[in-house]
């Protein structure tokens, strides 16, 4: 008689990976949904949704990526009729990492597991950064 085995395997030994993205000439919106596959490290196809596999990721040259400048973005306080907007342009204004630091955290799930990717993304406007990480592997978009 053959059995069934219903039991998830984890693979506890995976290595983590640290990835350089440089962000010029590129969409937002792609390059943020595949930072989030990089991060969680679903190109893997040892890939478990539970189970903390995130990888080390630094972005470079974020003050040259392409949006819609129309694009919106709402927040809101707490308090009634406090919903804030605020333009794309605006923020890309103010700091060019915080725009494509705001896709990203969105798309990033909302639990234990997406707060320790936010953690393992580095944002940098220009292309020079100071890391000591080792091992960057150049990834293309």
């Amino acid at each position: 008689m053959i059995y069934l085995n219903f039991k998830t395997n984890f693979f506890f030994g995976k290595k983590k990976k640290n990835y350089l993205i440089d962000a010029k000439n590129k969409i937002l919106g792609r390059l943020s949904s595949n930072i989030i596959k990089l991060l969680m490290n679903k190109n893997n196809y040892l890939y478990t949704p539970n189970y903390n596999n995130i990888n080390k990721i630094i972005i470079i040259n974020a003050n040259k990526i392409k949006f819609k400048p129309k694009k919106i973005y709402y927040k809101y306080t707490g308090y009634i009729g406090n919903k804030k907007k605020f333009f794309a342009i605006d923020l890309f204004k103010k700091n060019p990492s915080i725009l494509l630091k705001l896709s990203i955290n969105r798309m990033l799930p909302k639990n234990l597991l997406g707060k320790y990717a936010k953690k393992n993304i580095l944002i940098y406007s220009n292309n020079k950064f100071n890391n000591k990480i080792t091992n960057l592997i150049k990834y293309k978009i």
